[in-house]
């Protein structure tokens, strides 16, 4: 069995890669040719979180489970948020073949996931991309999305303005103008494409500081009762999810909309893979706003982590 680390990860798993490997991912899910139970949480304590995933992927042969753990006050330690390992079995022999580094993998396939959707959503020409949050999956967003959309200028928010700042130093690239922003309205003002990736558990992105046009991937929230958008937000757009099941289980940026708006299952549009089977319509026109909400499957991972595995094995 393959012992497959971070580095590893990284090195063979590209984004541009990934997001084809989202694709056919989703267009598999809505097809109904991989199926996969609501992932199982465990409460550890105050803040932290045992998250089980299991899952089987006909396309690619291969089954397995993700193991992590979740743990948001590791931040201020500087230490990892999300720790865990795919564990893969052959689909055919049964036998475990990799056990692949999981917050890697997470990261490059979270922000493809985002980058497909917004490759099917926003308008072209995008120049302009919106960052909400400082951390790993901003990095990870920033270099997906350039891979499918021209973007020219990037606007960095995060709650400390220090970090962002830090971050964006990082993350200077040519042809690329990257800064920070005083504030969430600042950041999305005219965005083309914004990407909610904060740990907000109260709405930080107005429906009104959204420009007309553009396209939000809410990636940050991932519990039935925390959100990054507004429910104004919610009830603009028209709204696209990865699994329209899971989302009304687990996807608060919904869920509260729901509660408290007149946001109704029937006004989801479809899932991303119904789009990229040409079952329902994507962008109508330049100046509607698309919401995607990004909740992540194991079917990403274990489709991501095979990838890897058949990378290193050829």
């Amino acid at each position: 069995m393959k012992l497959i680390d971070a580095d590893t990860v990284v090195a063979n798993l590209s984004p541009l890669a990934c997001v084809e490997l989202m694709a056919d991912t989703q267009r598999a899910i809505s097809e109904g040719v991989i199926t996969i139970p609501l992932r199982t949480s465990v409460s550890v304590g105050d803040d932290t979180q045992l998250l089980v995933m299991p899952g089987a992927s006909a396309p690619t042969q291969t089954f397995g489970a993700k193991l992590l753990s979740l743990a948001p006050h590791n931040a201020a330690r500087q230490l990892p948020v999300i720790q865990g390992y795919v564990l893969l079995f052959h689909g055919e022999s049964a036998e475990p073949i990799a056990l692949v580094e999981a917050a890697s993998l997470t990261a490059i396939r979270t922000a493809a996931a985002s980058a497909l959707a917004t490759r099917t959503l926003a308008r072209s020409p995008a120049r302009t991309l919106a960052i909400l949050g400082c951390g790993v999956q901003a990095a990870s967003h920033l270099d997906a999305v350039c891979q499918v959309r021209d973007i020219e200028q990037v606007r960095v928010w995060g709650r400390n303005r220090q970090r962002a700042e830090a971050f964006c130093a990082e993350q200077q690239r040519p042809g690329i103008r990257v800064e920070a922003a005083a504030t969430v309205a600042d950041a999305v003002a005219d965005a083309d494409v914004v990407c909610a990736v904060t740990g907000a558990i109260e709405p930080i992105l107005e429906g009104r500081m959204v420009a007309a046009g553009c396209h939000v991937n809410l990636v940050g929230a991932h519990q039935s009762d925390t959100r990054e958008a507004a429910s104004e937000l919610i009830t603009r757009a028209r709204v696209f999810t990865e699994i329209t099941d899971f989302a009304l289980a687990e996807a608060g940026d919904l869920l509260l909309a729901m509660a408290d708006s007149g946001f109704t299952r029937e006004d989801i549009v479809g899932e991303i893979g119904d789009v990229l089977l040409g079952k329902v319509p994507g962008r109508q026109h330049e100046n509607e706003i698309t919401v995607y909400k990004n909740l992540g499957n194991v079917a990403q991972d274990i489709a991501a982590a095979r990838y890897v595995y058949d990378q290193i094995t050829a």
